[in-house]
């Protein structure tokens, strides 16, 4: 949220899309230590299982997972700088993205506007460049942002980045990036872990199915 808010106090009147992509079975890329395999096994049926890559539900599955997570930000932040021309070269590898009609005039007008402070300053440099997009993390989860002009280039630097950091796919792996959950329809609006963000409203909110779930709870307790 908070690059949501440097790029409106840049872009006051501009569409933000929002993006967020899933990495394909996310702890299965990485492999334990030999020696805590024995520690991750079981027994079903009277069979011997063991577990040779990190487990759902293991405590230390998201933080060990960051390496890769802090991985792939990095590489797309280097891509992010070649320029619409990865674009091109990744272009077999894109789904058809779709993107949100743009705002009318006084829909753009109606935007809630961001206020600059000391640590929030926009997302452009002194010298008039463009601020390279974070690609934050949250686990598997890139989440990021951005306006028309730029945001094929956010998708495209994340799509190829997890495929430089895990392996393009070439039919003896799982394809790392997660197109059955990515949603091709880009808009100001978007569900992030579990969350709705509105980047013309700058709010994050609950679901309404999530909200009626607590509505709920509430009223039996």
């Amino acid at each position: 949220m908070e690059w949501i808010w440097n790029l409106r106090i840049s872009y006051l009147y501009n569409k933000i899309y929002a993006v967020d992509d899933n990495i394909t079975s996310v702890f299965r890329n990485l492999c334990y230590h030999p020696s805590l395999v024995a520690m991750h096994s079981f027994i079903i049926l009277g069979f011997l299982f063991m577990y040779n890559r990190l487990t759902f539900g293991d405590n230390t599955s998201p933080s060990n997972f960051k390496i890769i997570a802090k991985a792939r930000s990095q590489v797309a932040k280097h891509l992010w700088q070649q320029g619409d021309s990865i674009i091109s070269t990744a272009q077999k590898y894109l789904p058809t993205i779709k993107l949100s009609p743009e705002p009318s005039a006084p829909q753009s007008r109606a935007f809630v506007q961001a206020l600059a402070d000391t640590r929030h300053k926009g997302v452009f440099n002194n010298e008039g460049s463009r601020k390279l997009p974070p690609f934050h993390h949250h686990v598997d989860d890139n989440l990021y942002a951005e306006v028309k002009q730029y945001i094929l280039r956010a998708i495209t630097c994340s799509l190829i980045a997890i495929y430089m950091v895990l392996g393009y796919p070439d039919g003896t792996q799982p394809d790392p990036f997660s197109f059955d959950k990515f949603d091709t329809l880009i808009s100001h609006q978007r569900k992030m872990t579990g969350i709705m963000v509105d980047t013309r409203t700058l709010k994050l909110l609950l679901p309404a199915y999530k909200r009626q779930i607590l509505v709920d709870l509430l009223a039996e307790a």
